[in-house]
């Protein structure tokens, strides 16, 4: 995650999800930034959905209104998020996240030391690991490796993680990555929000069924901007 993506519309989408497994504030959050350094990419630019209230407020009232504010005094900082406590039960891990190894290993260990919650957010700038970039080399930091994954859910929380789509059809991707994700991390049941460029891949502890209770409410509410697959 960097700061230049605030508000983006995959942002705005993010903060309706993790308010809707919250259930209510009745099951806390650990969100971990895997907070990477802004570029000059044009990445974050989706924006314009804040012109057009009539269509985009209705979803989120508050956080559309927080997000105008701030893009019109132009702040666009993860700050805010925490500041505004748009998700009031959650702890926020803002450590950067290094490309280096050690780093990197010593930020996740400090992470997980630290969980003792029912749900773990993971939002590299990317999602899960790619053969083109080994553990520890450039371009490493805006991605989740298999280990660590299967580190978050054996701590005991469910897992929730970000994934940008690359190039690559999206419903057999989802379901080849669910595939991988059971055998490797060990979860029975696995719900996919997908997006128009995005998707997020909720690993579910057995204990922590309900926190999708309401999940056909959810899917009416956002209708075909975000559709829901369990698995």
């Amino acid at each position: 995650m960097k700061h230049q993506y605030f508000a983006d519309i995959t942002d705005y989408k993010k903060y309706s999800i993790l308010r809707f497994l919250s259930q209510e504030e009745q099951n806390s959050l650990f969100i971990h930034w895997m907070l990477t350094p802004d570029d000059q990419s044009s990445d974050g630019r989706h924006i314009t959905y804040l012109q057009d209230s009539d269509t985009w407020r209705k979803y989120e009232p508050d956080i559309f209104d927080s997000f105008t504010r701030h893009l019109n005094d132009k702040n666009r900082s993860l700050n805010v998020v925490e500041d505004e406590s748009y998700l009031s039960n959650a702890t926020f891990f803002n450590h950067s996240i290094p490309d280096e190894a050690g780093g990197r290993e010593q930020a996740m260990k400090s992470a997980i030391s630290l969980l003792n919650h029912d749900m773990v957010f993971l939002d590299p700038d990317n999602g899960m690991e790619v053969t083109s970039v080994s553990y520890g080399k450039k371009g490493s930091s805006k991605y989740v490796y298999w280990h660590e994954l299967k580190s978050f859910f054996d701590a005991g929380s469910s897992v929730l993680l970000y994934q940008h789509f690359a190039r690559v059809k999206r419903e057999p991707y989802i379901t080849s990555q669910v595939e991988k994700m059971k055998e490797r991390i060990g979860t029975n049941t696995i719900v996919v929000f997908q997006t128009s460029w995005t998707a997020f891949f909720l690993l579910l502890q057995d204990k922590h069924l309900h926190f999708i209770n309401g999940l056909e409410d959810f899917q009416n509410k956002w209708e075909s901007e975000i559709v829901v697959h369990r698995f």
